[in-house]
């Protein structure tokens, strides 16, 4: 015998637990409206929690309009949800309606003054949320629409509910870090109402880089500070990780559009290392000459070079027998990359609902009344504050909308 389907009216229905659905929540809440949450997980935010975990890092301080740059070739598109809702809006609405209050770090990464963990964080939200009424539902698989206002969704017993919204947002989440529970289980129903998708690549990640073993079990786990990576004439500065495979950091991080961009095209990749991009080639060149006669591992010591660059010379086989050679090679050491590294063990990612099926304030055109938010989205953006930003913006700008269409 089936079960029977249990039928539910909101007027709201938000689906995923990550950000986007807590900010929206704040908004839809805040004017009155009846909201439901449906989360495919026992807990909500989980990635959210797992990133805060090394710092929780809300968003950037950087103005604009060099904030919304940062975005690459997406700026354009996000653009409107960020001059909707920025980091000023997104510091004074956390203080506001959860009273926490913010500061910047050295770095223009904005955080929590007090110390607070991703989980405090949620946990606070949450508390918030559920006492301005919001029901939440965890173990809530999204299975389809039945028609533009019924979301039906699989509960941990099997059972169906059918859920009829008014309106309804779906923040559900990319394919990183799938033990979160972003593990893209909603393409076939998005595919099932002939949405167009975007094949998901890795996105701030890692790279495998041209090496041997051997120095990967040497140097594993060691940082190059103070280096600048380049790459089709875009540099970052920062510190790199050698890891198991390759190379990890906001300097890879942030070049990994440059890098995926040459992958696609079959060309071969090979990034610019600056190892002392703190000092000029003139400089290190008159350092190099009162350091004649010395070895070279002496001689990287005395420059804080760090001496993983020494091995890789012999990898590449390079040739340094001249100062000038030396110079050329600690300025602009060049790094091959094989690959990006797991898309599972990724930040973020890109690919998804391809934008050309939203409309501007991200309501599906084959769906009308959902909305989207979040890494479910074809969009890119860097770590720093700025993917966090970028989702909160989008969460405002599907809650205004909403907000606006229900208005009597």
């Amino acid at each position: 015998m089936e079960k029977p389907i249990q039928h539910i009216e909101t007027e709201i229905a938000l689906v995923g637990g990550g950000p986007s659905a807590l900010m929206a929540a704040t908004f839809l809440l805040d004017a009155g409206l009846k909201v439901r949450l449906y989360e495919y997980t026992s807990s909500l935010a989980k990635k959210f929690n797992v990133a805060g975990k090394s710092g929780l890092n809300l968003t950037n301080s950087l103005e604009d309009p060099s904030f919304i740059e940062m975005y690459g070739d997406d700026a354009a598109w996000i653009r409107p949800f960020i001059l909707n809702f920025n980091n000023k809006d997104l510091r004074e609405t956390l203080l506001h309606f959860l009273g926490i209050e913010t500061y910047i770090g050295s770095s223009g990464k904005v955080f929590p003054k007090e110390d607070l963990s991703g989980a405090r964080f949620i946990k606070l939200w949450i508390k918030y949320l559920k006492g301005q009424g919001l029901a939440v539902f965890t173990h809530h698989k999204f299975i389809g629409w039945i028609d533009d206002n019924a979301l039906q969704f699989e509960d941990r017993s099997g059972d169906l509910i059918t859920v009829y919204a008014k309106k309804a947002m779906l923040a559900m989440g990319g394919v990183s870090w799938p033990m979160t529970g972003s593990d893209g289980n909603w393409i076939d129903s998005f595919k099932a109402k002939g949405i167009q998708l975007a094949p998901w690549q890795a996105s701030n990640c890692g790279v495998q880089i041209s090496a041997d073993a051997t120095f990967f079990e040497k140097w594993n786990g060691q940082f190059l500070k103070n280096v600048q990576l380049s790459l089709n004439g875009k540099s970052v500065k920062g510190e790199i990780r050698i890891s198991r495979y390759g190379f990890e950091g906001k300097p890879i991080y942030h070049l990994v559009p440059e890098i995926r961009k040459e992958l696609r095209k079959g060309d071969d990749c090979t990034l610019s290392l600056d190892f002392k991009a703190n000092m000029s080639a003139e400089n290190l060149l008159k350092k190099l000459e009162e350091l004649k006669g010395n070895s070279l591992s002496k001689t990287l010591k005395s420059l804080s070079v760090h001496p993983s660059f020494s091995m890789l010379l012999k990898i590449y086989q390079l040739d340094y027998t001249t100062s000038v050679d030396l110079v050329k090679w600690i300025k602009s050491f060049p790094i091959r990359v094989e690959e990006l590294a797991d898309i599972k063990k990724a930040i973020s990612v890109v690919g998804g609902v391809s934008k050309e099926e939203l409309n501007e304030d991200l309501s599906l055109k084959k769906v009308p009344n959902s909305y989207l938010a979040g890494e479910m989205i074809d969009w890119d953006a860097p770590t720093g504050g700025y993917l966090l930003q970028a989702c909160f913006s989008m969460a405002k700008t599907v809650a205004d909308s909403m907000i606006e269409d229900l208005k009597f």
